[in-house]
């Protein structure tokens, strides 16, 4: 026999999305990719906007693939970004998997972190709250 299901209300949700540890963290890194992302056309990331996303995502495991990382050149991490934000595709989950397997061209870049890199930049399409 199954347990019950618990439901939690909208209300709710927002409520315990708000007391995570690294919800100020995480609301920083959305609002600043947002300006970003409105301030630059072509739209990517070098170093600087993806390692405090490296760091947000990663936490305690951050040190672990660094040299990994390392390898990738600020010239890669653009051409790579911007490659994986002008990739679109008619069906939405085409697009997220076309994206998601660009990102991860990256030395040290899993399925994790690609997630996390197109959550925080497209936070509407990527997330659901």
């Amino acid at each position: 026999m199954q347990p019950p299901a618990i439901a939690i209300s909208p209300t709710e949700l927002v409520r315990y999305r708000a007391a995570a540890r690294d919800y100020a963290e995480t609301e920083r890194l959305k609002a600043e990719l947002f300006a970003l992302r409105a301030a630059r056309a072509p739209f990517f990331l070098g170093i600087a906007e993806l390692e405090p996303i490296f760091a947000w995502k990663l936490e305690r495991q951050y040190g672990r693939n660094r040299h990994q990382r390392d390898r990738n050149t600020e010239a890669e991490y653009r051409a790579i970004t911007q490659a994986t934000f002008t990739a679109v595709r008619t069906d939405p989950s085409e697009e997220a998997a076309k994206r998601l397997q660009i990102l991860m061209c990256l030395d040290g870049v899993g399925i994790g972190v690609a997630s996390a890199i197109l959550a925080l930049t497209e936070p509407t399409r990527y997330l659901r709250d």
